[in-house]
């Protein structure tokens, strides 16, 4: 088993940011909403055959989001203090601009205008920044499902 959500009293102002330029660039972009991203979460990549499949079933699972965060929640504290809140994480991570509940999407092609409409307003560089609860991405990354805060078996997905 492992816990994900918030650490209960790390102080996210004294962490060190992973020495990936990945990392580096999102904080740059977003500042400080990146930056007090001390967070852990876990998510389930899921292959479709097709982006019209993909955006099909997005949108009905979307529909069970509020559903898989309660069963989720585990984030109480942030930063040694009660919040209040079952997920603290969840309101954390949707303070990126390219975070929280997705979009409906009528078809793949939606999505796909969606996407270079944000690359070429220079709001995300590529599809890997788009970290909805719900993502679609193209074949060439794997598409993502269910960014829920809880715990997992680490026999059944890996890091």
């Amino acid at each position: 088993m492992a816990c994900v959500g918030t650490h209960p009293f790390s102080r996210w102002a004294e962490q060190d940011i992973t020495q990936k330029e990945r990392y580096h660039l999102l904080v740059n972009r977003c500042q400080w909403p990146a930056r007090r991203l001390m967070i852990f979460g876990l998510h389930v990549h899921v292959g479709i055959a097709s982006g019209e499949k993909a955006t099909a079933t997005f949108n009905s699972l979307s529909t069970y989001i509020p559903h898989l965060l309660a069963l989720s929640a585990s984030s109480p504290y942030f930063k040694g203090e009660e919040t209040g809140l079952a997920s603290c994480r969840v309101k954390i991570f949707e303070s990126l601009p390219t975070a929280g509940l997705p979009y409906r999407l009528l078809n793949w092609a939606e999505f796909q205008r969606l996407m270079i409409t944000l690359v070429n307003a220079r709001a995300i560089e590529s599809v890997r920044e788009i970290w909805w609860a719900c993502a679609r991405t193209p074949s060439s990354a794997p598409s993502r499902s269910g960014s829920a805060t809880g715990c997992r078996r680490s026999t059944t997905s890996l890091p």
